[in-house]
């Protein structure tokens, strides 16, 4: 759609690059006010977010790049182009939230009150984001008649695997959507059912939902689809139902269990291991 919004000589700003660094910015600045109000010294989150931030990028692309191994070979350079295809989110997601645990152990805090506190972030971030793929022209859906559809333009990967008059659903804006009422959902779901880690988990869960369900509507390359029998899945959804079975299995150990304190998250729980 917009993937380069301007240009000045050999440099050039991309939308997708430009969404990102918004999308994170974002973030940061919603998990800092939590953490204040929680109690958590600040500084702690952006600390954590820069290791994250590195860990994610890296883990991301490279998911992407393993994936798509035939797409670099014969051009190796490509591999640091991340503007270029983009990212695998849940390569992403792991190497980040990796990095994000060993910061938080080494810092001596504890993993899940921190987890509760950034989970909203992550979900705004998502919503920031995906407005950037839809402005790169990545991630995009199959053909429909339904009205909402769009026409991507002449040149952009939509219309090299559809063509230009093929109306597509515009996933990114539906999974754009999503993140933003995954936001509001895991503010109102604060408010009961407490116990330290439970509101990271339930946005794991609502995450993975929610990719199970929107790429049945997404296009993919063949080879990131499998024939299970006679139902096709693709990648991410085998990966989804990976981490919704662990979230449930997350959910009711932590629920049974005191990490750093009572189960219940109240204004004296302490960050701070012990």
């Amino acid at each position: 759609m917009f993937p380069t919004i301007a240009k000045l000589g050999p440099l050039a700003l991309h939308s997708w690059g430009l969404m990102l660094a918004l999308a994170f910015l974002a973030g940061i600045a919603i998990a800092y006010l939590r953490a204040k109000k929680k109690g958590l010294d600040p500084q702690h989150i952006v600390d954590m977010a820069v290791v994250v931030i590195v860990a994610g990028i890296i883990g991301g692309r490279l998911a992407y790049v393993l994936v798509h191994l035939s797409d670099f070979k014969d051009f190796p350079l490509e591999v640091f182009a991340i503007w270029r295809g983009g990212m695998t989110f849940y390569g992403g997601a792991v190497l980040g939230f990796i990095a994000g645990m060993v910061y938080l152990k080494r810092k001596r805090l504890n993993v899940w009150i921190v987890a509760d506190i950034v989970a909203p972030s992550l979900s705004f971030g998502f919503f920031v984001g995906r407005i950037g793929c839809f402005l790169n022209g990545c991630c995009f859906g199959e053909p429909t008649t339904r009205a909402w559809g769009i026409l991507f333009p002449l040149g952009s990967y939509a219309d090299q695997v559809y063509g230009a008059s093929v109306h597509i659903h515009p996933t990114q804006l539906y999974s754009s959507l999503a993140g933003l009422v995954i936001f509001f959902l895991l503010l109102w779901m604060e408010r009961w059912w407490r116990f330290n880690g439970s509101l990271f988990w339930r946005y794991v869960i609502l995450y993975s939902l929610w990719r199970i369900f929107i790429d049945f509507f997404r296009y993919y390359e063949p080879s990131s689809i499998y024939q299970i029998g006679s139902w096709q899945v693709t990648e991410s959804q085998l990966t989804s139902i990976g981490t919704l079975i662990v979230s449930i299995v997350m959910l009711s150990v932590l629920s049974r269990k005191k990490f750093g304190g009572s189960a219940e998250l109240s204004q004296s729980t302490p960050v701070s291991s012990p």
